[in-house]
């Protein structure tokens, strides 16, 4: 794949985040969420002097809001769909039920498929990367 000279750091800074973090850590499930980032004093999206995609620091001065239109998650679905049809990664789409418990370890969440038990299995945060591509919608 081609990146961006722009995209290759942002893509070492996001692997090395990766790998710092999941070190030992067996069975990981990586959740990315699209949308925005609020600034907390002035309650609209974070404004920066920047024109390229940055990784934000300091989680206590910003906070994320899902937004994402219909026609970004389309474009994000088919670039998706490419990298599987590449065979650059694997996808299986399985229709569950999910139940969502918490405990002192963490969020337990539950499957079920046609009310049969599937999967069982305590959730932890580990960590989150803030990623910020100020020209995007």
């Amino acid at each position: 794949m081609n990146f961006s000279p722009q995209l290759d750091e942002l893509l070492v800074k996001t692997l090395d985040f990766i790998d710092i973090n999941i070190h030992g850590i067996e069975n990981l499930e990586i959740e990315a969420k699209l949308g925005v980032f609020i600034d907390n004093v002035t309650n609209e999206r974070v404004s920066l002097p920047i024109s390229s995609e940055c990784v934000l620091y300091g989680h206590d001065w910003f906070h994320f809001e899902s937004n994402v239109s219909v026609g970004q998650y389309k474009r994000f679905n088919e670039a998706f769909n490419a990298l599987v049809a590449d065979k650059i990664c694997s996808y299986e789409h399985v229709k569950t039920t999910d139940l969502f418990y918490n405990n002192a370890d963490g969020k337990i969440r539950v499957s079920k498929q046609n009310d049969k038990v599937i999967q069982c299995i305590v959730k932890k945060k580990v960590a989150n990367i803030a990623l910020h591509f100020p020209n995007q919608p």
